[in-house]
């Protein structure tokens, strides 16, 4: 009987890491120009959601959560559904619909998820402290990438801030203490969808939509793992991903910038100087210990 849950648990999570096996090599097979970049980024899609949305339905059976799952639910499955259409897809008119319906249902379905409370005012504003300095400095890596003359300046800001934005909410969710584990690893996986989704609508065709296909699909089984209900009390996420993942995102990206000759504009030194009320605010509202 001891060893029954982490037997059951190693069974729950094999499938998803068979996907993450499988996904890995179709990214590989699209790397060495063996298949299509947008055939598989569509089909690593197709898989994630096809086990995410039949994790979904199982839950479905639930009173408790009937409606929260059957909202996450279609939103994994319309999520799957864009990104497998995209080699049929011309334009970025199909990406960007299929990233506002996923939205929809997602927000909607993180909001009817049980155990919703209300937090203090100082809280709420810790946390969003907190997640304004990775929102700036993801913010800035994607203006450093976002390097493509035909794209008008205002556009590419918008994009940047978006992805900021986006990333750092997944960032937010997967780490730290929460006290509903797993609606915030809900919240992170939906975060990572729309920003795989985000990735797919900007990159457009070519070898580089592959960088869109971690955060898709690791967002997708994410959304279906944050809503099984949990068996035990889990331990705290670490909080050094906060700091780390978006700092070392800036260096790398700056030395690209940097090593690819491109100039620094005025967009690129006003996001660099936000980063620092950011920490500032950070510090003034941590509690005390």
């Amino acid at each position: 009987m001891l060893l029954a849950a982490p037997l059951l648990a190693r069974r729950r999570t094999a499938p998803e890491a068979a996907a993450l096996v499988v996904v890995a090599l179709l990214v590989l097979a699209a790397a060495v120009d063996l298949l299509p970049a947008v055939a598989a980024v569509a089909l690593a899609a197709s898989m994630a959601a096809t086990f995410a949305v039949v994790r979904l339905s199982r839950l479905a059976v639930r009173p408790a959560t009937r409606a929260a799952v059957v909202l996450l639910d279609g939103a994994v499955l319309a999520a799957g559904s864009t990104a497998a259409v995209l080699p049929l897809a011309r334009g970025r008119a199909v990406v960007v619909a299929g990233t506002a319906v996923v939205g929809a249902l997602a927000v909607l379905g993180l909001r009817r998820l049980p155990g919703r409370s209300g937090s203090p005012l100082r809280a709420r504003l810790r946390r969003l402290t907190e997640a304004t300095g990775p929102a700036v400095g993801l913010a800035l890596t994607g203006w450093l990438l976002l390097t493509r003359p035909a794209v008008p300046a205002p556009a590419r800001l918008a994009v940047a801030v978006l992805l900021g934005v986006v990333g750092s909410v997944g960032i937010t969710a997967l780490t730290g203490a929460h006290h509903r584990p797993g609606a915030a690893t809900c919240r992170g996986g939906v975060a990572l969808t729309l920003l795989g989704l985000v990735l797919l609508a900007v990159v457009g065709p070519g070898p580089a939509v592959l960088v869109a296909v971690p955060p898709l699909v690791t967002g997708l089984l994410l959304v279906a793992a944050g809503a099984v209900p949990p068996t035990s009390p889990g331990r705290a996420a670490p909080v050094w991903p906060r700091a780390v993942v978006p700092a070392l995102a800036v260096l790398l990206a700056a030395g690209w910038h940097v090593g690819a000759g491109l100039p620094t504009d005025r967009a690129t030194v006003l996001l660099g100087v936000l980063a620092v009320p950011a920490l500032l605010l950070r510090e003034l509202v941590r509690p005390a210990r």
